[in-house]
C-alpha cells in the first residue's frame, strides 16, 4: 500500500508535459532547412502542421504558413504532387477565410482556382473536389444575395 501511495505522491509532483510551442518548432524547421537538412525538416514541418492544426484549426493563418513550409521542403526533396496537394488545400482554406469573412469577391475567383485544380488533382469524385464545389456554389449564393443579382451555376 505504501508503495502505491509513494507512485502516487512522485506522480503529483510530475509537471504536465508542456503544449508545443509551434514557433519553437517552426525555428527549427527553418534552421534544419537553412542547413540542407530536408528529411529532418519534413519531420519537424510535419509536426508544426499537427501543433497548428490541434491549437489553432484548419482554417488558421499559422496552417497556412506551417503547410506553406511543408510545401517549400517537400518540392526541396523532389515530392511535388505532396506539394501541390498541400498548396491546393491552403488555396482553399484562404478562400474560405475570405467567405467567412463575408469577402466574397475575393473567395470567389481562388475558390474556383481550387475547384479547378482540385478536379485535376483529386478527380471530381474526390470529397476533397466535391467539398470545394459545395463551397463556390455557397460563396456565389452569398455574393449574389448580398449584391441583389441573382446567383450563377
Amino acid at each position: 500500500m505504501l508503495a502505491i501511495c509513494a507512485g502516487v505522491a512522485l506522480a503529483a509532483e510530475v509537471p504536465p508535459a508542456a503544449e508545443p510551442d509551434l514557433q519553437a518548432v517552426t525555428a527549427k524547421f527553418k534552421s534544419l532547412y537553412q542547413e540542407g537538412d530536408y528529411q529532418a525538416a519534413t519531420t519537424v514541418a510535419q509536426e508544426a502542421l499537427r501543433i497548428a492544426f490541434e491549437q489553432h484549426g484548419v482554417d488558421a493563418p499559422e496552417m497556412a504558413a506551417v503547410a506553406h513550409n511543408l510545401a517549400v521542403v517537400l518540392v526541396q526533396r523532389g515530392f511535388l504532387d505532396d506539394a501541390e496537394k498541400l498548396l491546393l488545400d491552403a488555396l482553399y482554406n484562404l478562400a474560405s477565410l475570405y467567405a467567412d469573412m463575408g469577402r466574397y469577391e475575393a473567395a470567389e475567383p481562388l475558390l474556383s482556382r481550387a475547384v479547378e485544380a482540385g478536379d485535376q488533382v483529386f478527380g471530381t469524385d474526390d470529397r476533397r473536389a466535391r467539398l470545394m464545389h459545395d463551397r463556390l456554389r455557397e460563396v456565389r449564393r452569398h455574393a449574389a444575395a448580398s449584391s441583389g443579382a441573382r446567383p450563377g451555376k
